[in-house]
């Protein structure tokens, strides 16, 4: 890809950490909106983009252990999350997938908790072009 910055044909930097939009608790689903980017090695610039719109949900046992009244249901804290990258197919037919996963812990009022794991990728070529 050329960089629009330094105008040369650039490799991607390292992995780049999935930013966090938006994380909600909704009747035993945790939705998540994470933005990755990917940067130029050479300047630094954002390169590609995309949101992931994730959903996961709680375990059936652990939903039905702590309903009704006096459960209360929380996602923990911030999850952290980690830049994933995975590639499909050999030769010319070879994908890129870049996406972004974490554990996010969800609290009961009661003390109980259960860890989730949230994940998603997407293929590279499927990702904005920032110019």
């Amino acid at each position: 890809m050329r960089c629009p910055d330094c105008e040369k044909f650039v490799s991607y930097a390292g992995e780049e950490e999935p930013e966090q939009e938006l994380i909600e608790l909704n009747d035993g689903e945790i939705q998540a909106e994470v933005r990755i980017h990917k940067d130029c090695a050479e300047c630094g610039s954002e390169l590609k983009e995309a949101t992931l719109n994730m959903q996961a949900e709680l375990s059936a046992a652990f939903q039905a252990a702590h309903q009704g009244a006096g459960h209360d249901l929380q996602i923990d804290e911030t999850p952290q999350w980690i830049a994933t990258e995975r590639t499909e197919g050999k030769g010319r037919g070879l994908k890129t997938f870049y996406g972004a996963s974490a554990a996010v812990t969800v609290k009961c009022s009661c003390g109980a908790s259960e860890e989730v794991a949230v994940e998603d990728d997407i293929p590279a070529s499927t990702m904005d072009e920032l110019s």
